[in-house]
């Protein structure tokens, strides 16, 4: 019995995530998150505790981004994505596919800001949406960003902005 429960005092605590606070980097040399994905990953599944800032390093990130409903956030502790260098901009592409047509997506999340990234959407002729908002999101803020998709698209599948 005394067994068990010294097992269980040194392993519960490794178990749990400290929810996220305070400031990160992306990307670059020794960064906090290698790339934009984990930041995200630790996000969606952690939360936030206090203001939250990722700076993003000079780069092309191909990735997919999907923000969830993030636990914590409110006006005072938002979640912001921004330029490490606003006159070195990051670029974040991605090729959308039929069944997940976005770059970035943020899904019932409340209080995310987005400064001074460049968003280009690579799909082909459909396919391109580049920054995408479903559910029950509120307090969204997009500065200083470049959204690049389809010239002359016709559809919904190729819109800049989904809402």
């Amino acid at each position: 019995m005394r067994f068990l429960l010294l097992v269980l005092v040194f392993l519960l605590p490794a178990a749990a995530h400290a929810q996220l606070s305070g400031f990160y980097t992306i990307g670059g040399s020794s960064p906090d998150y290698a790339t934009i994905s984990a930041a995200v990953a630790d996000l969606n599944a952690q939360g936030v505790s206090g203001p939250t800032r990722f700076a993003i390093r000079a780069g092309t990130y191909t990735e997919q981004i999907s923000i969830d409903a993030i636990t914590g956030t409110s006006a005072a502790d938002t979640v912001q994505f921004r330029a490490a260098n606003p006159s070195n901009r990051p670029t974040i592409r991605f090729n959308g596919l039929a069944a997940n047509n976005y770059v970035w997506r943020i899904v019932d999340s409340d209080h995310i800001k987005l400064r001074n990234l460049d968003f280009v959407a690579t799909g082909g002729d459909i396919n391109a949406r580049v920054l995408v908002v479903e559910g029950d999101s509120d307090d969204l803020s997009v500065a200083g960003c470049t959204l690049t998709g389809l010239a002359g698209t016709t559809t919904s599948a190729g819109t800049l902005l989904y809402a």
